[in-house]
């Protein structure tokens, strides 16, 4: 009986440490909004933690424009780092030609210098 309690409260151990990494990290988000006339991208820290050196890629189906506009980018770009429950955001090209959607590809520092990556469909509503 002993043991099994003995197990049991590492378990618990275990659960309550998994549980505490989780809230001490970044989490990145990315998604389009309308901003009145507009549409903007918006990159977000949803997480408890500060995100470093954030790096994101956008790829596109053959055929389909960019909605991402190069100045905008520039202002932008680079990303050093997000607070936690900051966002940052720009402006993004809507046309007949322009993609719908995208999948970006999203890469961050956590504060141990670990990298930290995650795919995200972007899709203009």
């Amino acid at each position: 009986m002993q043991e099994a309690q003995t197990e049991f409260t590492k378990f618990q151990h275990e659960v309550l440490a998994r549980e505490q990494a989780k809230k001490e990290k970044a989490d990145i988000r990315i998604t389009s909004v309308k901003d009145g006339k507009d549409y903007r991208l918006v990159i977000s820290n949803v997480g408890d933690a500060t995100a470093h050196d954030i790096v994101f890629e956008a790829i596109f189906d053959d055929g389909e424009e960019s909605f991402l506009i190069e100045s905008e980018m520039e202002k932008m770009l680079p990303i050093t780092h997000l607070l936690p429950n900051q966002e940052i955001s720009m402006l993004i090209a809507t046309s007949m030609g322009s993609a719908s959607s995208c999948l970006t590809k999203i890469a961050w520092l956590n504060e141990e210098r670990n990298i930290e990556k995650q795919n995200i469909q972007v899709k203009l509503y």
